[in-house]
């Protein structure tokens, strides 16, 4: 039916999460005998000695859901019809061009593509795991943004509000609204933002073509920056003061050789999958290949062979 379902199995429990579906749950109450509806969690909690039994029926009526990564407490998930992924423009550009579909749940700050092409779908997993991978120390950037409508993946504003957005990429730091505000139903965005994030602003969606600067994270430089953001009425006045407040700021030692974080070794080790995967697939096209010359050698010497006994 191509509706999408989750399944987790915790403490001998299977928990089944999916939208109503009449004729699934007939069939998990005639084949399931410890089931039972949580109506708090909104989910089916079955034995896990009946496993075998609710993967069936999952399969049968749903679609599988699987968490494939996770950015700063954010789960990402994936089935084969869509993926989840933090908006960034290299991969909604790529999207668009193909024709999928995308939409935002703008509570997690989270994008999903929605597409029956399965390169589609490979192409996010790969670009997130491979921006994942590119994280490293936290910076902060202000940004100069002028928006006229309220597609902003980084602030949400109408005519009489504004707020830096939620994302597992970043966090906000401070806002100002300068200019025309427009009217109530085409409003406009003019002013700067401060985030503070580990990863290139150049991937982060709405921040690829602003002008921007960028300084180290340190509690005396947000409050310092918070201050300047908070108090300026022009750009190139702001973007003057932070570039002096940059270069007051001593330079740092270079940082000690460190272990890695749990997180960064989950990211390097998917990573390596990923890679695993691709040359698993490359020997498998590679063995076809010589597999079907075999065969035809085989079928060349026995026409020979025939030939052979006519003669």
């Amino acid at each position: 039916m191509g509706i999408e379902v989750k399944v987790e199995e915790k403490n001998g429990k299977v928990f089944v999460s999916a939208p109503y579906d009449p004729a699934f749950v007939s069939e998990l109450k005639n084949k399931t005998k410890s089931r039972k509806w949580d109506s708090l969690e909104k989910c089916w909690i079955i034995d896990a000695s009946e496993k075998a039994v609710v993967e069936e029926l999952v399969s049968k009526y749903f679609k599988s859901v699987e968490e494939y990564a996770s950015i700063n407490g954010t789960s990402l998930s994936m089935s084969d019809v869509f993926v989840e992924y933090p908006p960034c423009h290299f991969v909604s550009n790529y999207a668009k061009n193909l024709g999928a579909s995308i939409s935002v749940d703008e509570r997690r700050g989270i994008a999903k593509i929605t597409s029956d092409k399965a390169d589609i779908i490979e192409f996010v997993k790969s670009k997130v795991l491979e921006l994942l991978s590119k994280a490293g120390a936290e910076r902060i950037y202000v940004a100069h943004i002028w928006r006229k409508d309220k597609k902003s993946y980084i602030v949400w504003y109408d005519r009489d509000n504004k707020s830096i957005r939620s994302s597992p990429l970043f966090k906000g730091l401070a806002i100002k609204r300068i200019g025309s505000h427009g009217v109530r139903r085409s409003p406009e965005f003019e002013g700067f933002v401060a985030i503070i994030t580990k990863f290139p602003i150049d991937a982060i969606e709405d921040m690829e073509d602003v002008d921007y600067v960028e300084l180290p994270d340190t509690p005396e430089v947000r409050v310092a920056v918070k201050q300047l953001v908070e108090s300026a009425e022009d750009w190139n006045t702001l973007k003057q003061k932070l570039t002096e407040l940059k270069n007051t700021i001593p330079a740092k030692k270079a940082e000690e050789k460190r272990e890695p974080t749990l997180e960064e070794l989950i990211v390097q080790k998917q990573q390596e999958i990923e890679l695993l995967k691709q040359e698993l697939r490359k020997k498998e096209e590679e063995l076809r290949e010589l597999l079907q010359k075999f065969e035809a050698e085989k079928i060349k010497r026995k026409f020979e062979e025939m030939k052979q006994k006519i003669v």
